[in-house]
């Protein structure tokens, strides 16, 4: 099982390096994209277009190197969970939007093709973050053991 977490660990750590790296290069593009998804208010797009594409990064090798993997497993998890609702949000409101989550050269629009592949991404985080070392898991909290 510490196998399959620690590849689990590092692929999801790769996931977000391969996703910042166009992003670092291209800011002006990026905010352009984030704009697009109507979220985020004009006043924090700079510093949203600036800020997370670092924070992708720091996340995405603390989890290949293993370094404060669980702190790092839970920003995954928090964020591949605003992606996925900003993803479903985009839909609902029928804009036609592209991604942005591994290229800002655009791309096809979000759909609901794009839905399972990061809800998969938010299950390997969230296994990561609750399996992994340093943090307990899930059948740990929900079942303790008893004191001998």
């Amino acid at each position: 099982m510490k196998i399959l977490i620690a590849v689990l660990r590092v692929a999801l750590g790769a996931v977000f390096l391969y996703a910042c790296a166009s992003k670092l290069f291209h800011p002006a593009e990026f905010a352009d994209m984030v704009m697009g998804y109507r979220i985020v208010p004009s006043e924090f797009l700079t510093l949203v277009a600036t800020v997370l594409p670092w924070l992708e990064l720091l996340i995405g090798l603390g989890l290949v190197f293993g370094l404060l993997s669980a702190g790092c497993a839970a920003w995954a998890t928090l964020m591949s969970s605003v992606f996925l609702v900003a993803k479903v949000s985009v839909i609902f409101r029928g804009l036609d939007v592209s991604c942005g989550c591994f290229s800002v050269n655009g791309g096809s629009s979000i759909s609901w093709a794009d839905i399972p592949a990061n809800l998969l991404l938010l299950l390997v985080a969230l296994v990561v973050w609750f399996k992994g070392p340093g943090r307990p898991a899930v059948d740990s909290l929900l079942f303790p053991k008893e004191e001998e």
